[in-house]
C-alpha cells in the first residue's frame, strides 16, 4: 500500500503518471459534482420559496381585484337587473346548477331567460363573465394560491354563476361564444370544497350537540335497530 501511494504521489512511468491523472480527475470531478448538486438543491427550494411567494401575492392581488372591482361591477349590474324589473333566474342555488355536463333540462328556460334582457344589459352581463374568466384563470392555471382566495371569495364567485347560470348555459350551448372553461371549472371546485366543508361544520356542530347532552345528563337516543322494545 505505501508503494502504491508513494508511487501515487511521484510516478516513475507513463503508467503511474496516467493513473495519478485519472485519480487526481476523478477526485475533482467528484468535488465539482458535489458542489454542483448542492448548489442545485438550493436554488430549487429558492425557486419554491419564490414560487410560493408569488402565488400567494398573486392571490392576494385577485382578492383585491374581486373587492375593488368585480363586486361594484356586479353591484351595478344587479341594480339595472332591478330597474328592468327582470327577475331572477329559477336556479337560485349553487347545489342546482348543472355544468360540464350541462343541464339540457335547464337550456330552454335558460334562454327564454336571456331573451327577457335588453341588448345593452346582456352585453354587460357577458362582459362580467368574461372578467371573471379571466379572474378563475389564475387558479386552474396555478398561478395563484387557492387556499387563500378560497376563504374570501369562494362563495361570492359560486353566487356569480348562480346569478348568471342562464347566461352561462346559453352563451356554452351556442357556436359564437367561447365556453367560460376555467370559471366552471373553478366553480366545480370551489361547490365541492364548500359542501365538504359544510358537511364537516354540520358533523362539528351534531358532536358539539351530543356532547352538550351528555354534560346536561340528557339520555342519547340508542342506535338504530338496536331498542327493539318499542
Amino acid at each position: 500500500m505505501l508503494l502504491d501511494l508513494r508511487s501515487l504521489l511521484a510516478p516513475t512511468d507513463a503508467l503511474e503518471f496516467w493513473t495519478m491523472a485519472l485519480a487526481l480527475g476523478t477526485i475533482v470531478l467528484t468535488w465539482v459534482a458535489y458542489r454542483g448538486l448542492r448548489s442545485l438543491g438550493l436554488a430549487k427550494t429558492d425557486i419554491q420559496t419564490r414560487a410560493q411567494r408569488e402565488a400567494r401575492t398573486c392571490a392576494i392581488l385577485r382578492c383585491e381585484e374581486m373587492a375593488q372591482v368585480i363586486l361594484p361591477q356586479n353591484g351595478t349590474l344587479l341594480d339595472r337587473l332591478a330597474v328592468a324589473k327582470i327577475p331572477p333566474f329559477t336556479i337560485k342555488s349553487a347545489d342546482a346548477v348543472q355544468l360540464d355536463p350541462d343541464s339540457a333540462a335547464h337550456l330552454a328556460a335558460a334562454r327564454a331567460w336571456v331573451q327577457t334582457l335588453p341588448q345593452d344589459l346582456h352585453v354587460a352581463c357577458v362582459d362580467l363573465l368574461n372578467r371573471l374568466e379571466a379572474w378563475a384563470m389564475y387558479f386552474t392555471k396555478q398561478v395563484a394560491d387557492h387556499d387563500i382566495a378560497f376563504g374570501p371569495c369562494g362563495r361570492v364567485l359560486c353566487l356569480f354563476v348562480v346569478q348568471y347560470y342562464a347566461i352561462l348555459l346559453d352563451r356554452r350551448a351556442g357556436k359564437t361564444s367561447g365556453k367560460f372553461p376555467n370559471l366552471v371549472e373553478l366553480f366545480t371546485s370551489w361547490r365541492g370544497a364548500l359542501q365538504q366543508e359544510t358537511t364537516m361544520n354540520d358533523l362539528a356542530q351534531k358532536a358539539a350537540l351530543l356532547q352538550e347532552q351528555r354534560r346536561a345528563g340528557k339520555p342519547l337516543k340508542p342506535p338504530l335497530g338496536t331498542n327493539l322494545d318499542g
